[in-house]
Formats: structure tokens, sequence, C-alpha cells
């Protein structure tokens, strides 16, 4: 797995739990619940689903998703600075190119 594969499934199952997650450094994931609507037309109703939402204020306690990355990184000795390191290269690609898709979020 590369670093953003193993940072997104971190996000993922730590977003599976918890409304909003905050990563250390970077900022924090919210999800709210959408309800459930009807299609353009109406003739379709769309199911209700959790909508993502990023904010760069960090908010809440980042020890959720360090927990989880380091379930993720077993043989990294600090996680902290695993996650300084990444966020760094990630902050950096966001500079460079205004977008970094995370895999299985968006």
């Amino acid at each position: 797995m590369t670093d953003i594969e193993i940072f997104a499934a971190s996000l993922k199952e730590s977003l599976m739990e918890h409304d909003v997650v905050t990563v250390s450094g970077f900022g924090c994931f919210m999800t709210q619940l959408m309800p459930a609507s009807f299609s353009d037309r109406g003739r379709t109703i769309n199911p209700p689903y959790r909508k993502l939402f990023f904010r760069a204020a960090e908010q809440g306690d980042a020890s959720i998703f360090t927990t989880s990355l380091a379930s993720h990184l077993p043989e990294v000795e600090d996680v902290g600075a695993w996650l300084e390191t990444f966020i760094a290269g990630l902050k950096a690609e966001l500079e460079r190119t205004k977008r970094v898709e995370l895999p299985a979020l968006g």
C-alpha cells in the first residue's frame, strides 16, 4: 500500500465510527447525514447518505485518527513523525496541484 492509500484507509475507518475526525497539523473531516430525496424528475427516491466535509481548522481529539493510523502502520515506531512528514507532502501537493484524490473517499 502507498502512503496515500494508508492515510485514506485510516481516515475511512475512523469516519465509519465518528462524525468528526481530526488530523493533527491538517484539519478535520466531518460527516453529515443527508436525508432521502426525490430525483429532479420525481421518479426516483435517493436513499439517505453521509456527506463528507473538510475544514482546515482542527476541532476535537486527534487521537482517534492517530490510533487508526497506527493500526495500519505496525512497523512504524513513531506514527506522529510519519504523519507529520506525510501531511507536509500532502500540503505541498495541494499547493502545487490544488487537488489530491483520497482512494475510497473521492
